[in-house]
């Protein structure tokens, strides 16, 4: 009976977090993407406040690529992951203190064990993931770039027939 008390317990404790967990994390990607309209808001209303000299200078493919595709990428790549990162370290760090207060012992072994693991993981994989998301990034632009001049010059293609060209 009485590890069936126990039992009860536990399993009210883990549901519990998960619902926390899952409110959490809903409450992250909310937080993200109204994060990322707002951004994109004030870019567009800094581009529409410029004097149209600005625009004589500046490629609107890229513009648009800032609008639409970097403030995403911001939003998806950073934002979101790091509010899930610190909404976990948040949780760990309550199950390490209980840890630790039960057997310390334990508690300490496995903060020194992950955290080993994890400085050796961010040091074997920190330039490759930079270099992927520069190659990533400028791959986009040029994307938005030539869409952007293919719908520009879009009567001279179907004039030609050219459009094999650009498929």
């Amino acid at each position: 009976q009485f590890l069936f008390a126990i039992g009860c317990c536990v399993l009210f404790f883990i549901t519990i977090g998960n619902i926390f967990s899952a409110f959490v994390s809903w409450y992250s990607v909310r937080f993200s993407f109204e994060t990322g309209a707002n951004i994109s808001s004030r870019l567009l209303k800094f581009y529409l406040e410029q004097p149209y000299l600005y625009f004589l200078t500046k490629n609107t493919s890229d513009l648009q690529k800032k609008i639409l595709s970097d403030v995403t990428r911001i939003i998806s790549c950073v934002m979101t992951p790091f509010l899930i990162l610190f909404n976990r370290i948040i949780f760990s760090l309550s199950v390490f203190i209980g840890l630790l207060v039960i057997e310390p012992r334990v508690a300490i072994y496995t903060a020194v064990s992950l955290g080993v693991l994890y400085v050796a993981i961010y040091a074997l994989t920190r330039n490759y993931l930079y270099s992927k998301g520069k190659w990533s990034a400028h791959y986009d632009s040029l994307k938005y770039k030539y869409l952007s001049e293919i719908f520009v010059n879009i009567k001279q293609i179907k004039l030609y027939g050219s459009e094999e060209n650009f498929i």
